[in-house]
């Protein structure tokens, strides 16, 4: 008897009319969206939508590489091995500072010498995250993610590049005894030619900084600089063929060598304002 050739056609549609619909597939029905490539079985209660995908042989799923253990994890956190989450018990050991009972750590192998872990401190009155890594068979130590909400301490060496804006009550101890004791240097800010009116010297500026360069091109106002806060100054002044007398505002005192008119001439101004007011030092450098 010849062979009768049979077609088996699954019921399929792209995944948009499959979640518009959102039939109850019969149990053990198939159903396949044609633009993901992903199947769903029905088991005749739940709708297509929360039936879980098929996973193929060979297919990502997390469900393959994470598992939540049922029982508190009770060793050595260095000591685990494979790809799973769990919580700890109050006998665990070597996590983060503060590790306790009911804290979830998430550990992934990445091969035999290489992991990451992950940790949720969930029983302080704070949540935390911390996280580590395994490199060469050797753990790192512990890091805490920074909240924006919560005092935090961030230790080791850190590099800040672009705008770095810090506000509220900084301490500035500890960086400037770590990061500044080697000295530094740094470029005055070209504060172009002034000639007339009211020339206001901001550490803040649109070009931001504490030594500033000028040219004395005429007769100007030099006004006690306004920026909130406690800080000094240092402004160099040179004058060209049209210099003019300089006066001064709004200085508490006014002291040093007197400001000349003559064309080359150089001048150093040591600027400090503090909350009892600011002060102005006057060095010639001729």
């Amino acid at each position: 008897m010849a062979s009768v050739p049979v077609r088996i056609r699954l019921r399929n549609d792209g995944a948009a009319n499959w979640a518009s619909v959102n039939p109850i597939l019969a149990a053990g029905e198939p159903g396949f969206e044609t633009d993901t490539g992903r199947l769903r079985i029905g088991d005749g209660v739940n709708p297509f939508s929360a039936l879980p995908y098929y996973v193929l042989s060979g297919e990502f799923s997390p469900n393959a590489y994470l598992s939540m253990d049922q029982v508190a994890y009770s060793g050595s956190l260095g000591s685990v091995t494979g790809r799973k989450i769990f919580q700890v018990s109050g006998t665990a050991s070597g996590g983060w500072a503060g590790l306790a009972a009911g804290d979830v750590v998430l550990h992934w192998d990445i091969d035999g010498s290489n992991a990451i872990q992950f940790g949720l401190q969930k029983s302080s009155s704070v949540f935390g995250m911390w996280h580590r890594a395994k490199i060469a068979a050797a753990w790192g130590g512990w890091r805490r993610a920074v909240d924006s909400a919560a005092n935090e301490v961030v230790a080791g060496n850190k590099t800040f590049s672009g705008n770095t804006v810090l506000s509220g009550q900084t301490q500035i101890a500890q960086l400037l005894s770590s990061v500044l004791i080697g000295g530094y240097t740094s470029t005055a800010v070209d504060d172009g030619t002034k000639s007339s009116g009211t020339y206001l010297p901001d550490p803040l500026a649109v070009s931001p900084g504490n030594l500033r360069r000028f040219v004395n091109g005429g007769a100007f106002t030099l006004a006690a600089p306004t920026r909130v806060g406690d800080y000094s100054m240092i402004l160099e002044m040179t004058n060209n063929a049209s210099a003019g007398l300089v006066s001064t505002s709004g200085f508490l005192r006014v002291t040093g060598d007197p400001l000349t008119t003559t064309n080359g001439h150089k001048f150093q101004m040591f600027i400090v304002k503090t909350p009892a007011g600011s002060t102005l030092n006057v060095m010639a450098l001729q």
